[in-house]
């Protein structure tokens, strides 16, 4: 009987030993795919307005692109763009500013960038030109001032003791730089293309 028992036992304990590790594997993978939901919703969050309705499935959107100007960099140029789009089925319209850059970092790195400043935050890239342009002069040590747009675009300018300079950032791998004495051309380049917008309304 003694040895019946043991027997059974035996088996009943390599039976939990057994589903242990089933159970674990379901839990790391809800764990999983509750990080993969949660970077989902931060990488939503990255993107504009006009992005969203521009990747958006199962609509039917127009879309119109008109090609402004360009500011100057160190590198290549920056391409504006003025966009609109309308979703056919609410009828309501969504203006952004397309930029375009050129990037070389080396043979194997290199391409262009895009990025999508939603028309209501011009106000705010010129808000902080502005602030930079009065203010350049009091800066201290190492100093950068910036904004950032819903796209994670970042506009602004940095200055050292021994350098300064406006930067548009695309991302990671591309930040564009303008001559600190440009400041007036690029302020004005995005009030131009703020009133673009405006008139395309």
């Amino acid at each position: 009987m003694k040895h019946i028992l043991s027997f059974v036992s035996a088996v009943l304990m390599s039976s939990v030993l057994c589903l242990t590790p089933c159970y674990a594997d379901e839990i790391a993978e809800d764990s999983a795919v509750e990080e993969d939901s949660s970077a989902t919703t931060d990488s939503e969050k990255s993107e504009s307005k006009f992005e969203r309705v521009l990747l958006k499935k199962g609509s039917l959107i127009s879309k119109e692109f008109t090609d402004y100007g360009t500011i100057e960099t160190s590198w290549q140029p920056i391409s504006l763009q003025t966009a609109k789009l309308v979703d056919i089925a609410t009828g309501d319209e969504y203006y952004a500013l397309r930029m375009e850059h050129d990037y070389y970092k080396s043979e194997y790195d290199n391409g262009t960038s895009t990025g999508v400043l939603d028309s209501d935050e011009i106000d705010g890239v010129i808000s902080t030109l502005k602030y930079i342009k009065e203010h350049e002069n009091e800066f201290k040590n190492y100093t950068e001032v910036n904004y950032t747009s819903s796209s994670d675009m970042i506009f602004g300018a940095y200055k050292s003791d021994d350098d300064s300079s406006i930067f548009i950032k695309f991302d990671y791998k591309d930040t564009a730089y303008i001559e600190m004495s440009n400041i007036d051309d690029v302020i004005e380049t995005f009030e131009g293309a703020q009133k673009a917008l405006d008139d395309m309304k």
